[in-house]
């Protein structure tokens, strides 16, 4: 810190901290999004086909319909 202030580079810090500081927020949220949309896609997915299964499955067991 105390280099930082010798040279009188404080304001300059400060503002390339707060560059990164944004990109990194801006990509944080970025990340949040795409899992708050596809996560629930995925599940759907694999209910889906875990449902298909037991149908199949079911109709497998019980044999055709007389």
């Amino acid at each position: 810190m105390s280099v930082v202030q010798l040279f009188g580079r404080e304001e300059a810090s400060q503002a390339d901290f707060a560059a990164v500081n944004r990109g990194q927020r801006d990509s944080n949220l970025r990340q949040i999004f795409f899992y708050a949309v596809f996560y629930p896609a995925i599940e759907l997915l694999a209910a889906i086909a875990i449902a298909l299964i037991l149908v199949y499955g079911g109709a497998r067991v019980n044999g055709p319909a007389r």
